[in-house]
Order: C-alpha cells, then structure tokens, then sequence
C-alpha cells in the first residue's frame, strides 16, 4: 500500500500540474466539503478561507509563523472567518507529515503543524523520512504505535492522494500556498493587511 500510494502522488506530481492550467474551477467545486478537510471556525462565518499547503514549504511555513495565529485570534475565533487547512504535499515526505497532522486529531492538529514546519528541513531530509516525522509527533505527543497504526491503516493515505488528485485536477492549484476566499482564489503568500482588504470586499 505505502509503495503503491509513493508512486501514485509521484506521478500525480508530475502530470497533473499541467493539466491544471486548463481548469477554471467553479466555486461550488472550492466550496464543496472535502473528506479530511481540518475546519476552525465557526459553520455560519460570512467568510470560508480554504489554504492548500505543504509542510515542507517554505512560504507555507511562513503564512503560518507570521501570519496565521493573528488571522486566528482576530476573524477566526471572532466568527468572521471559517478556515479550512487542505493538504497539497509537494513530494512523499510531505504527504507523510500530512497523515501525522490528520493521525494526531483536531485537538493536537495545531501542535503537530507546527512542530512540523519548524523542523520541516530536517524530516523532509531524513532518511527514512516516516522515522523522522514520527519522532516529531512523538515530541508533541502522538506516540509511534498511534502513527503507526495510522499509516498502516491506509485511510488516511488516500485521503491525501484524493485531495491533491482533486486540487490539482478540478481546481487548478499548482503550488503552494494557494488560498480560496468565498471561492475567489489567491496564490502565494498573503499579508494580514492585505487579507483584512480581500475580507472588506466580500462584505
């Protein structure tokens, strides 16, 4: 199963990107609730923000050190924001660390984000990389025997490879981050100043 998922995201990553050029995503497509989907937020906020990132990206890791626990204190937890974390895994090690995320539950998501990002270099690096990532949930933590179960159990797998399969092939995300407010996409990284106008405008 672990081989059959490598090879599937691997060829995932180098085909569908460029196809995903060709499509205009319809908002309903965006807005559609996703198996895996991690939510924060409140179900009637005026505003649903989606990201799809990976946690071996630099910029990803960087929205989320500068500016994301500011978005969360001041339109998240306000209810003016419903916030939607995606996985877009940028190669196999990434895709393991999103499995750890999921694997940890929504209590200890956050925890494990970020003790991912910030070691991000070393895990993506490693050799096994499942073993280094392990030992991340470990420090924050999801035991080995918890992750392991995880992973063995091949759900949380191809709820990865789906996401990544149905961002890149029906949304058009090609990298990360990508960020969907109220269906309007929005590449790269975003500001809190420059989110604080993109939320003015969907008043």
């Amino acid at each position: 199963m672990m081989m059959h998922t490598r090879r599937t995201l691997l060829a995932l990553i180098s085909g569908l990107f460029l196809a995903a050029a060709l499509w205009r995503p319809a908002a309903a497509d965006v807005m559609a609730a996703r198996p895996g989907d991690m939510v924060l937020g409140q179900a009637d906020a005026p505003i649903t923000m989606i990201e799809y990132y990976s946690l071996n990206c630099s910029h990803c890791k960087a929205f989320h050190e500068e500016v994301f626990y500011d978005l969360k204190a001041e339109y998240i937890d306000t209810g003016k924001v419903r916030f939607i974390f995606r996985d877009f895994p940028l190669n196999w090690p990434a895709a393991e660390a999103a499995m750890l995320t999921h694997c940890a539950g929504p209590a200890r998501f956050l925890a494990v984000q970020d003790a991912l990002f910030a070691s991000y270099r070393r895990w993506s690096a490693a050799t096994p990389s499942l073993l280094a990532i392990a030992e991340v949930g470990e420090s924050v933590g999801v035991t080995r025997a918890e992750f392991k179960t995880c992973v063995e159990a091949g759900e949380l797998q191809q709820q990865v490879i789906e996401r990544f399969e149905h961002a890149s092939g029906t949304l058009g995300v090609e990298g990360t981050p990508t960020f969907f407010i109220n269906g309007e996409k929005h590449v790269g990284g975003i500001s809190l100043e420059r989110l604080a106008e993109i939320f003015d405008s969907h008043d």
